[in-house]
């Protein structure tokens, strides 16, 4: 008897960026179903991204909006 191969879906990659995560968070916030297992979902992408957040230097940017520009203050 030949052996046979077992073929196995490559491992997937955990989120591993702020962005991903936001980008993760955008779409989960989108859907309409939202019961435990949403939240369950959603705490987790939040708990991820605090973790991140927490364990090194951001590279986040804040956008400024035209009315926090200040002309030579």
């Amino acid at each position: 008897m030949a052996a046979t191969k077992t073929h196995r879906a490559p491992r997937s990659e955990p989120i591993t960026t702020l962005e991903e995560i936001d980008e993760a968070l955008l779409h989960t916030s989108l859907t309409a179903e939202r019961n435990e297992h949403w939240h369950r979902w959603a705490d987790a992408l939040l708990d991820q991204r605090n973790r991140i957040a927490q364990a090194g230097p951001t590279r986040e940017r804040r956008v400024l909006y035209p009315t926090e520009y200040r002309d030579g203050e």
